[in-house]
């Protein structure tokens, strides 16, 4: 699996009440031990964008299972 993103293209008017572009944020150990970020961005009240990157930037080996993902609003 590879760092990167995912583009949404959503078939609704209704909009997300946010206060930020990034919302909500998860985070988990890869198998090296490296935390894995995965970023949902919101922008103009919808959803537009998923984003995975690690903190040494190298390639996603496997993602966590839900359970140890651990999810924050970013201040």
């Amino acid at each position: 699996m590879i760092n990167g993103s995912l583009d949404f293209q959503l078939r609704t008017s209704a909009k997300a009440a946010v206060n930020s572009r990034i919302p909500v944020e998860a985070e988990a150990e890869d198998l090296d031990g490296t935390t894995i970020h995965v970023l949902l961005h919101v922008i103009d009240g919808f959803a537009r964008e998923l984003e995975v990157y690690k903190n040494d930037s190298s390639r996603v080996i496997q993602m966590p299972e839900p359970p140890a993902r651990r999810l924050f609003s970013p201040p």
